[in-house]
């Protein structure tokens, strides 16, 4: 008896070290009005770079999103969500330290100019107890990193927007 309390104390203990991310889909380009390239017509247009609505989408980012030191699940989750019907549910284990990035080169874009952007951002839903912190990093071909944010630190039960 004490063998299976143990047993059931650990598992809800491992449980409760891990925490979890829904990143809906907020991940957008906004066009720099400063480039002399961008067409007038297109100066400030916001395109999302991954709705994560499918499992399509999943497996456009699930090679190239966790970070080296992190230790994490990927799924679609109609849970918590901004924009659509489901979001990225993103779990790593406690201790980890989390990137969340987003390959332009693996979006549904995968040919525009990065040159012209001049916003991009991600919202990120925690379920932790406490708070957990994240770091927005957007690379394309030869993982040339374009935009590299610093930690986010995000509360429990919150929208934060990276």
């Amino acid at each position: 008896m004490k063998i299976q309390r143990r047993k059931l104390l650990m598992a809800a203990t491992a449980v409760l070290a891990g925490s979890l991310l829904a990143a809906c889909g907020g991940n957008e380009i906004v066009v720099d009005s400063g480039k002399d390239s961008v067409p007038e017509e297109k100066v400030g247009d916001v395109y999302l770079l991954n709705g994560f609505e499918t499992m399509d989408d999943l497996y456009a980012v699930k090679q190239t999103n966790f970070g080296y030191d992190t230790v994490g699940k990927m799924d679609i989750s109609a849970e918590q969500k901004t924009e659509g019907e489901h979001s990225l549910k993103y779990s790593y284990e406690a201790g980890t330290n989390p990137e969340i990035l987003q390959r332009f080169d693996q979006s549904q874009y995968p040919q525009a100019d990065m040159s012209t952007v001049g916003k991009t951002s991600l919202s990120v839903y925690s379920t932790a107890e406490s708070a957990v912190t994240a770091t927005l990093k957007v690379i394309t071909t030869g993982n040339i990193v374009l935009l590299s944010s610093e930690a986010y630190e995000i509360q429990p039960g919150e929208w934060t927007e990276l």
